[in-house]
């Protein structure tokens, strides 16, 4: 459970982030990204990966087999398309 929660909360501000980042794209046209922005995507991207380790590793092959089948493979595609 508790682990869930800071998954959660981490699902929250990348979302608050995605925000952030997107406003500041329509207002920046044709800038780069700040320093600030490439770190915390690197830095969700990272929390992410970790995440999908630990599940894999919990999980074995069963990972592919369960109740949460779909949304781990979603999970699995986003990371790996991330990196």
């Amino acid at each position: 459970p508790q682990v869930e929660s800071i998954c959660a909360t981490v699902i929250a501000l990348n979302t608050a982030f995605a925000i952030y980042t997107t406003n500041y794209d329509i207002d920046s046209l044709g800038k780069d990204p700040t320093d600030f922005m490439i770190a915390v995507e690197w830095g969700l991207v990272c929390f992410y990966s970790i995440e999908l380790g630990l599940k894999l590793i919990a999980h074995g092959r069963w990972f592919f087999c369960n109740k949460d089948m779909s949304w781990n493979i979603l999970d699995l595609f986003l990371v790996v398309q991330s990196i």
